[in-house]
């Protein structure tokens, strides 16, 4: 969630969550609103986080304005954003990037899960450790989970919501999908060295056919109709990439390097 904080910078928020979550990122944003409120004593895996994470930042120990600039911090005080199920911690957006690894690592340790309220992905340990997911401007989500990879692409939509998604290693490789609502162009980057190769997906055995456009938020990409893929197309291949899988032979691959370069 981002907000304004009275003419201050806008703030991040994410929510821990004490288990049992559910395995689908869908229906934990239908429920989220509920598990925050939920009221009840403050599990011991969620006190512990608090001490935890009081350590390494002391704002969130503190919740003091002077000690907001170098951390995060909970709304109305220590603990008045801890619950029975869930606890809330926002930070200013400027300290999201290094502040969100911690959370996470020391969620994960404790057995609990973090919502993140911008994008309505949750981070699980059970993911694909190689790779990060991004979803338009939506923040990252390192290791995403199969079932998270299909809900992006079941998200992505032209019609005012994200239209471009990406999967990228820790190297310079990536996959790229634009589109949505059935309708979807998909690229895959490998590199060699210094030197790599661009390959458009598209459906083995079917003619290559004229230019076709796929529409985006916005824009459109230019494809050959053979290159109009589905949303089972799109997933198959994104988690063939976040598996460490060359590119799955049974899509037909056009070298489009040239066009880039």
């Amino acid at each position: 969630m981002r907000r304004s904080n009275a003419g201050r910078d806008e703030i991040y928020s994410v929510a821990l969550l004490t288990p049992p979550v559910a395995e689908s990122d869908a229906e934990v944003r239908k429920a989220i609103r509920g598990l925050v409120e939920e009221e009840g004593p403050v599990p011991k895996a969620l006190r512990e986080f608090h001490a935890r994470i009081g350590e390494r930042f002391p704002s969130a120990a503190t919740n003091t304005e002077a000690d907001l600039d170098g951390g995060i911090y909970m709304d109305g005080g220590v603990w008045a954003s801890y619950g029975h199920r869930a606890a809330v911690v926002s930070m200013p957006v400027r300290n999201a990037e290094y502040a969100i690894p911690a959370i996470v690592r020391t969620a994960f340790d404790l057995g609990l899960r973090v919502y993140d309220q911008a994008s309505g992905f949750i981070h699980r340990p059970e993911g694909y450790p190689d790779v990060t997911l991004r979803v338009g401007d939506w923040p990252p989500l390192p290791g995403p989970t199969a079932r998270q990879i299909g809900d992006a692409v079941d998200r992505l939509t032209p019609r005012g919501g994200p239209a471009h998604m990406c999967l990228e290693t820790r190297g310079p490789d990536y996959v790229q999908a634009a589109g949505g609502d059935g309708a979807y162009a998909l690229e895959w980057r490998d590199h060699s060295g210094a030197r790599y190769r661009h390959w458009a997906a598209g459906s083995r055995g079917k003619p290559q056919g004229t230019r076709i456009r796929i529409k985006t938020n916005g824009h459109t990409v230019p494809v050959y109709e053979n290159e109009r893929l589905s949303a089972g197309d799109v997933k198959a291949i994104l988690v063939a990439f976040a598996q460490g899988r060359k590119r799955p032979v049974e899509y037909a691959w056009r070298d489009m390097t040239a066009e880039l370069v």
